[in-house]
């Protein structure tokens, strides 16, 4: 921890009844001016907040933190007024990490302790919290905090994208009471949430197993619910000022044994349903979280809500929750470096705060086609167009620097050609441009459908995938099945093993398995597709994705993806590819695959099947057993 006592002595060190080590900001940072707070009789501060650095010159004044490149960290900065100055004022001004805009500070009471929160990740080795001026007012802060947090903490900070604090809730807890460290040993603080008529507060003294989800166990083991079932729904309200892209969380623990009831609900947050059937597990948290941001237009007041489903018998309950904004703004020139990115083949800057130049090795490769540039939006010197491509995109705020690679959300099987899709007679795209990637690294797999093109114009994006030549009518032989099998189990490994990080492919199927001329199997279509767990992490907590029949119901359950989940959906199509039936019944069929019988009836032709033990081959009739030594054996 670092954590900075702003206007404290020089060299001044102690410890506070946390047992959080505050010290002086003079190793920090140099300019600045010391202040006293003049506290008035029966307010009490902790000492970090009873002065104050004030910052009378200078446009901008800069601390430096020292932080470890590509590791995350929650900043935090205090400030607390307290008329230092003798001036009644109601100060504004700006606070920014490195060279983006954090936040805006204004002080509207004297005594108000306001605090800014910022999840980010370390793009060197030191983050820059500086202080600027937006109106005539002297910048200044009480306290400055850095907490260093887990990688697999946050998933949608990375070197681009940070989080704003907002709101970060403790349900059930005294009302005025907060938790921090040492209960939560990422120090993030959980203040208490006031609650309405007809809810109630649940608590226990037994422990939480929080199990990966970094939540402290003092914050879970409090939580609220509706007074009884006939308030079958509770709900809060959030004002919302901005417009953005919102990370949500929310954790729950059943705190009450129930043997014979079942609690299950549904979240929605602004009425549309964010979560379904979830059922907290008895003194284990449950952490619900965004793994991309939830889009925000309509500002004002938003309704969260859990309502029980008809089946449970018990009321929802809610032990915590946190809001964060998203903040993607980058300013500044763009880097020379990017110039020398050989394998760029898309960048996309428009509305940000770029300012300066293009530098001139790409508009030269724009100019020749070889890379598509947008920059709208910025405050930038460019001739006419030339830095901008010719595909527009809706509005974005944050850089995105996208190097080709095959993310397909709908995707045409067609022939790989060098030339387009001039070979397609049902392909018609006129005002279209082609383009082909050589740097992905699922090609380099023989397993793995690859994309070796694509065409974009305004209407409908077509990714061009390497041929699947065969088609689904043909009845296969044994050797041809397990061939098929084996290949597709390459696939996926080499996804899983080979690919660094691993790729879980989440929507395995049968119908995403293409075969060639020589009946090579190739896993495609990787629109839903995730990158594994971080390095020492056992899951991502994802939405569920995938395709029903083929769904692991553990991933469906808990939201926990991992590669496991990929060989769930792959032994289902095992299953497929043995017994030929359908994952989920169809008329005249019976019952799920999941569920088929080991010992199995030959119906309407002969069959041939293999035996193992003893590599043979054999004939049997129509409507015989095939059984074998007590072992039931595979027809084909």
């Amino acid at each position: 921890f670092i954590s900075l006592d702003c206007g404290g002595g020089v060299n001044e060190v102690y410890n506070d009844t946390r047992g959080i080590q505050w010290v002086s900001n003079n190793l920090f940072i140099e300019s600045g001016e010391s202040k006293v707070l003049q506290i008035p009789n029966g307010e009490v501060l902790d000492k970090e907040m009873q002065w104050l650095r004030s910052f009378p010159q200078g446009v901008q004044n800069c601390y430096n933190l020292p932080t470890m490149m590509g590791n995350k960290y929650i900043v935090r900065a205090s400030f607390l007024y307290g008329n230092y100055d003798g001036l009644q004022s109601q100060p504004q001004f700006e606070l920014l990490i490195d060279v983006n805009h954090w936040d805006d500070v204004a002080i509207n009471n004297t005594w108000d302790n306001i605090v800014k929160e910022s999840i980010s990740m370390a793009r060197t080795t030191s983050i820059s919290v500086c202080l600027a001026c937006s109106t005539a007012d002297n910048p200044f802060i009480s306290s400055l905090e850095l907490r260093p947090i887990k990688p697999s903490m946050y998933l949608l900070v990375n070197y681009t994208t940070s989080l704003i604090g907002m709101e970060r809730g403790n349900w059930g807890a005294l009302l005025g009471s907060s938790i921090r460290y040492p209960d939560d040993e990422y120090d993030r603080i959980w203040s208490a949430e006031a609650i309405g008529k007809y809810v109630v507060n649940i608590n226990t003294t037994s422990k939480i197993d929080i199990l990966d989800t970094e939540m402290p166990s003092s914050v879970l083991s409090t939580a609220v619910g509706t007074l009884n079932r006939t308030f079958n729904k509770f709900y809060w309200e959030q004002n919302i000022e901005q417009s953005g892209d919102y990370y949500f969380a929310m954790s729950f623990a059943e705190l009450q044994q129930n043997t014979n009831d079942i609690r299950e609900f549904n979240i929605y947050i602004g009425g549309i349903i964010w979560y379904m059937n979830l059922q907290p597990s008895y003194l284990t948290a449950t952490l619900i979280r965004s793994v991309r941001g939830y889009t925000v237009i309509r500002t004002g007041t938003w309704t969260f809500s859990l309502e029980a489903t008809n089946r449970s018998t018990l009321t929802p309950i809610i032990n915590a929750w946190e809001m964060d904004l998203s903040k993607n703004n980058l300013s500044g020139s763009i880097p020379e470096d990017l110039v020398h990115l050989s394998n760029l083949k898309e960048l996309n800057l428009a509305d940000n705060k770029l300012s300066g130049s293009v530098p001139a090795g790409l508009t030269d490769r724009q100019q020749k086609g070889n890379l598509n540039l947008s920059i709208y939006g910025n405050n930038m010197d460019c001739e006419s167009n030339a830095c901008n491509g010719p595909l527009k995109r809706h509005k974005k705020k944050n850089v995105v620097v996208w190097v080709f690679i095959a993310s397909v959300a709908a995707v045409a099987t067609l022939e790989c050609s060098n030339t387009g899709f001039d070979q397609m007679d049902e392909i018609k795209q006129p005002h279209s441009t082609p383009k082909h990637n050589r740097d992905n690294p699922i090609r380099k797999d023989r397993n793995n459908a690859y994309a070796c093109g694509s065409c974009e114009n305004r209407r409908k994006p077509i990714i061009q995938l390497s041929r699947g030549h065969n088609s689904s009518e043909k009845r296969l032989d044994w050797e041809t099945r397990i061939k098929i099998a084996l290949d597709t189990a390459q696939g996926l490994e080499y996804l899983h093993m080979g690919c660094k990080p691993g790729i879980i492919h989440r929507d395995v199927k049968t119908s995403n398995i293409l075969l060639n001329d020589r009946m090579e199997a190739k896993v495609a279509d990787f629109g839903l597709s995730k990158t594994g767990p971080l390095e020492g992490a056992t899951h991502i907590s994802t939405l569920v994705k995938g395709t029903t029949g083929y769904l692991d119901p553990e991933y469906y359950t808990t939201h926990r993806l991992t590669e496991k989940s990929d060989v769930f959906s792959f032994g289902v199509v095992l299953l497929e590819i043995i017994s030929g039936r359908r994952p989920l019944p169809s008329t005249g069929e019976e019952g799920y695959i999941s569920s088929w019988e080991t010992t199995m009836r030959i119906q309407k032709e002969t069959k041939c099947y293999w035996c193992h033990h003893k590599n043979k081959h054999a004939v049997i009739n129509d409507d015989d057993d095939f059984v074998v030594n007590g072992r039931c054996w595979i027809f084909c």
